[in-house]
């Protein structure tokens, strides 16, 4: 009762906590958030309550209520999880320009009177929102307002919604204002004037000046920037640029209005207007150059629209030889396989096969089943020592409670022989696992304690270091004893050189092509390299011959696996499904032969030598949930993982715009929070 309290308590301060966690930083949640938190919460409440009834029906066994109260606090675990997830989710902020139009009208004396209509797409809860303008020399920002829907705010500093704030210096102008939004639209006119924007020449007047700078680091999907002369003029004496990124456009729209565009402009990106327009519109303008401007601005517009327009055809043909590399890079990866990776088909194709193919040792055939080691092949050859009476092994009875799996003990077959554990009668393989069972492990355990697979799971934590050099010389002489076996075709050995130094000279020109700024078609060139050099590593293949045997071993394995569906199910010698089932666990199918064999179990009876044998343990051994065989192949897998992986490390060791100009005045950027 006491502990139902406290957990019931626990609750209720957890709701309250949380709720208030939300105010505390000012997030309000939201209606659908707020239920989902109580829910969750109540959710944990009537767990907790259920458990701690079963607890109380059962507290004579404190086993039991050990087990309700770790089940209670799992189930608070999940709940709180849940809660925290659900609130991190429905707190997260972020804000994006759906659409920013711009527009800036030019007065007589050389002013730009700017009125910026920007969407906000709010996600989450905001409050405040901000840009900033730089000046230089003689220009200023005056005349600031904001309104929203035909609602103007109210200059002051109390920072409550409906309010707006300006600061100025001699380089830049800063406007903050404030308002209320949660996961919403809204639209914020910023109205101002620039003095002194306008430069005259000699010969034209011109506007040069960022109406987006690269201060904003929220993208904007849709900009549109439209500038509108004092009076009308004829087309021959307005000129327009714009620089940025190359997707957008400019175009002069009738004999008063220009209009700058773009989509999907990104962040820190500018988007910059240059006009040039008579002088006799700006007669008031104070911001003057005695000397012709045009000449200049003509050319180097001339020079950043070469430019651009130089990029533009380098991104056409990038595109088209992305297109072009990754088709061939298809067909040449086919053509090579055809001609040099394609496995042969060797002459068995068969379904089943009923016997061993070759009397492979495990560790050789594991090699050459899969092509590399396993912990596997170490429990096959401890098996095959089984049946060749060099150990034995025997099943303990589960005496605690706790423990979910038999343990076995391992020793000497009192039938074996000094010789026979000679290496005049043994393999290198399996001299190693002797070793390692009745010399390193057994040395390490007291007089009177035999040999068992905890044993040796616990050996190997304790002295991973030892136990990973042994993996390795067992590793060593596996491979040792496959070599001569190893049967691999020589004939395609040339093309697969050829197809390594293709790759090779793929890669560097692939580095050649991003060099040049092809940066699609460099990528293509590297995937196409890449793709040459993994069919080159897989494209070592057997020999006919080797092939129709490895057909024949997957046809075994098949045979292992199915054999109880035949019509006639085999009935062999113990002696000969012992051998089988070491070869099914190199195979991976060991569970499922010694489940099968179960079937079988009634006709070994009369066998005098099944109840000497493993097979008659894995069979009849009451208790045991695996055979032996897998019981030891988990075993050395977990134990190898545990020996040979990395330690842990605590250091925690991740016409369009022209891509020039730059030169104008305006740009700067803005936030909001």
């Amino acid at each position: 009762m006491i502990v139902g309290l406290s957990l019931r308590r626990l609750a209720k301060g957890s709701c309250r906590n949380t709720l208030t966690m939300c105010e505390y930083h000012g997030m309000r949640t939201g209606t659908l958030l707020r239920s989902i938190v109580i829910i969750l919460i109540r959710f944990g409440n009537r767990c907790v309550a259920h458990d701690l009834s079963h607890a109380h029906v059962v507290s004579e066994k404190a086993k039991k209520v050990g087990e309700n109260w770790m089940s209670a606090r799992k189930c608070w675990l999940l709940v709180l999880t849940l809660v925290f997830t659900f609130f991190t989710v429905g707190s997260a902020k972020e804000f994006t320009f759906p659409m920013v139009r711009i527009d800036a009208r030019i007065n007589p004396d050389g002013s730009i009177h700017v009125t910026e209509a920007r969407t906000y797409r709010f996600s989450g809860d905001f409050s405040w929102a901000s840009m900033w303008l730089p000046t230089v020399g003689s220009q200023s920002i005056r005349d600031v307002t904001i309104s929203e829907g035909g609602v103007h705010y109210t200059k002051d500093g109390t920072e409550l919604p409906g309010t707006y704030q300006v600061n100025s210096t001699s380089s830049r102008t800063d406007i903050k204002w404030f308002y209320r939004a949660e996961n919403e639209e809204r639209t914020f006119i910023i109205s101002y004037v620039v003095q002194n924007a306008v430069t005259v020449y000699q010969d034209v007047a011109e506007l040069y000046w960022q109406f987006i700078g690269p201060g904003w680091d929220v993208a904007t999907k849709r900009a549109e920037v439209w500038v509108t002369l004092p009076q009308a003029a004829s087309p021959e004496e307005v000129r327009v640029w714009g620089h940025g990124p190359l997707q957008g456009n400019v175009r002069v729209v009738d004999d008063k209005t220009a209009l700058w565009e773009i989509d999907h402009l990104p962040s820190h990106t500018f988007l910059e207007a240059r006009m040039t327009f008579p002088t006799e519109f700006v007669p008031a303008a104070a911001r003057r150059v005695a000397a012709e401007g045009l000449p200049t601005i003509l050319a180097e517009e001339q020079e950043w629209a070469d430019a651009a327009n130089l990029a533009r055809a380098r991104s056409k043909r990038d595109v088209w030889g992305f297109f072009v590399v990754i088709p061939l890079t298809v067909l040449g990866g086919i053509l090579f396989w055809w001609k040099v990776g394609r496995p042969y088909r060797g002459t068995f194709t068969g379904d089943y096969y009923r016997e061993p193919p070759r009397d492979h040792e495990p560790a050789v055939l594991g090699i050459l089943w899969r092509g590399s080691q396993s912990a596997q092949d170490i429990a096959a050859t401890m098996l095959d020592l089984v049946r060749k009476r060099i150990i034995e092994v025997e099943s303990l009875p589960n005496t605690k409670r706790w423990q979910r799996k038999n343990d076995f003990v391992i020793r000497r077959h009192p039938d074996a022989t000094t010789e026979d554990f000679t290496s005049l009668n043994r393999t290198p393989n399996e001299l190693l696992v002797i070793e390692l069972l009745f010399n390193t492990i057994q040395n390490q355990l007291p007089a009177d304690e035999p040999v068992t697979l905890s044993a040796i799971t616990r050996y190997s934590r304790r002295h991973a270091s030892r136990f990973a050099e042994w993996h390795q010389r067992w590793n060593k002489a596996a491979l040792k004893s496959a070599k001569p076996h190893i049967a691999m075709d020589k004939t395609n050995r040339g093309g697969r050189i050829l197809g390594g130094v293709i790759a090779v000279g793929l890669i560097g020109l692939g580095i050649l092509w991003m060099s040049l700024d092809y940066v699609f078609t460099g990528m293509a060139v590297f995937g196409s390299a890449f793709t040459l050099l993994i069919l080159v590593g897989v494209s070592g293949r057997r020999t006919p011959e080797a092939q129709t045997e490895y057909n024949q071993w997957k046809a075994f394995r098949r045979y292992l696996k199915e054999f109880s569906n035949l019509k006639e199910a085999p009935v062999y010698s113990v002696a000969i499904w012992e051998h089988y089932l070491v070869y099914a666990t190199v195979l991976g199918v060991a569970k499922e032969v010694a489940a099968q064999l179960e079937a079988l179990a009634p006709q070994f009876a009369h066998d005098p030598n099944y109840s000497r044998s493993f097979l008659f343990l894995q069979v009849h051994s009451p208790g045991i949930s695996q055979s032996f065989s897998n019981s030891l192949t988990n075993a050395f897998v977990t134990t190898i993982q545990a020996a040979t992986s990395h330690a842990s490390s605590g250091s925690g060791h991740g016409g369009g715009f022209s891509s020039g100009g730059g030169g104008g005045g305006g740009g700067g950027g803005g936030s909001a929070g």
